[in-house]
């Protein structure tokens, strides 16, 4: 995880992107780092017979849209403005195209290292097949990616799971995601689920715990060996049990050829998941 200099928000004005939204400005105020917030207009293409009416009923929701972002932006500010020591720097944009692809194209046209993204996480036929603008996001972004789901509450961060496969990414990892989001006076779960533990987990595991020791983060870490078949029912009993306020999840980087065949779990979490989830890319 790269240290956090700026954010992008792309919100298409639902509860979810309005949840995103604050929690974005609020970790931006913790971060001391600017918001971008982003909507994309679909092409008009029904009307494709009369090229100059097509463009201009595109221009006419462009400028439409420019002022509920405005709108949107304004509303949610002053909600979150008590509570913020150091009101961050927010600039919007208006862009037409497709969304994962405008976002991704935004992202990495300004360098952004954090995109937050709402999720409503529902999953209806459509988006099975060609998967939801969250999901698509997750997938592809080259950024880390923090996933907000229409109902989350509060936006501090006090119990933090990390749930691992012990890669050898992971320590450092944990330690940059600690770190760079500044969580103070937290508490962190790193969870190792497994359904046949061996020598080679509980040393890697005892290697985890040793690379903290030795580095003291400024929070306190509790780590969690758990047997279990079921991941996602595991991990939303210890959301649950624990009262997790941030799951936190390692994506590690695949070719084009695994990434079609191997079954991305956090791909799948951007759905399911019912508190923020971080995914940290592997480079």
């Amino acid at each position: 995880m790269r240290s956090i200099t700026r954010i992008l928000l792309p919100t298409d004005f639902s509860k979810g992107a309005q949840s995103a939204l604050r929690h974005a400005l609020i970790l931006a105020d913790r971060m001391r780092v600017p918001v971008k917030v982003l909507h994309v207009v679909l092409p008009q293409t029904e009307l494709m017979d009369v090229p100059v009416m097509t463009a201009q009923l595109t221009r006419e929701q462009v400028e439409s849209a420019r002022e509920v972002v405005k709108s949107h932006i304004d509303g949610t500010l002053t909600q979150v403005l008590p509570i913020l020591d150091h009101p961050p720097q927010i600039s919007s944009e208006v862009v037409i195209g497709f969304p994962v692809g405008a976002i991704l194209q935004a992202a990495e046209e300004d360098d952004t290292t954090l995109i937050m993204i709402g999720s409503k996480g529902e999953r209806g036929a459509l988006e099975r097949i060609f998967g939801s603008t969250t999901s698509g996001v997750v997938g592809k972004a080259k950024s880390d990616v923090m996933v907000i789901p229409e109902h989350t509450g509060s936006a501090k961060y006090k119990r933090i799971m990390y749930a691992t496969d012990l890669s050898e990414a992971d320590p450092f990892e944990i330690w940059r995601s600690v770190e760079m989001l500044k969580l103070h006076d937290a508490t962190l779960h790193v969870t190792h689920y497994y359904r046949r533990m061996d020598e080679k987990m509980e040393h890697q595991m005892d290697l985890l715990k040793a690379f903290f020791a030795d580095r003291s983060p400024t929070i306190s870490i509790q780590f969690h060996n758990l047997p279990g078949n079921d991941l996602e029912e595991d991990l939303d009993d210890f959301v649950e049990t624990h009262q997790i306020d941030l799951l936190v999840m390692y994506q590690k980087h695949r070719s084009f050829i695994e990434r079609i065949f191997h079954f991305s779990r956090t791909k799948e979490m951007a759905y399911e998941t019912e508190v923020p989830l971080l995914i940290i890319k592997g480079k």
